[in-house]
């Protein structure tokens, strides 16, 4: 899979040991800043569920099993999958991570911030040492 690298870094979503889809972070995009914006979009979307009367069984539920067709469709059976299936499959991994279904913390799913290194020119240009 291709993934998605912004100028300051990428946040690669993981399933089952994959990575399903990456989120590309810019100047306009921090990682902290998106960090609490998918915590915000998670918790609306969880309210916004239970207002339309689920439960949390069936919110659960129904994340798994869009994160399960994503995967199947993204790589069982080698599919184009379109940008609102992108959506779903971050906001139902996300809701999974909120209602500590998926450990974030382990290496087959959740999501990890990885920010690029910028290396530093150790060399000096002579000539900038003179025109001090």
């Amino acid at each position: 899979m291709k993934t998605i690298s912004g100028k300051y870094g990428v946040i690669p979503f993981f399933y089952k040991g994959q990575i399903i889809s990456s989120i590309p972070i810019t100047e306009d995009l921090q990682p902290w800043e998106l960090e609490i914006g998918l915590t915000k979009y998670s918790n609306e979307f969880i309210v916004l569920q239970m207002r339309n009367g689920k439960k949390l069984n069936e919110i659960i539920l129904q994340s798994k099993f869009n994160c399960e067709m994503f995967y199947e469709k993204r790589f069982l059976d080698k599919k184009k999958t379109t940008e609102d299936e992108h959506a779903s499959f971050l906001f139902s991994i996300l809701t999974l991570i909120k209602l500590n279904v998926i450990d974030n913390d382990t290496s087959t799913d959740g999501y990890i911030i990885c920010r690029k290194k910028h290396r530093k020119n150790k060399r000096m240009n002579p000539l900038r040492i003179i025109n001090r």
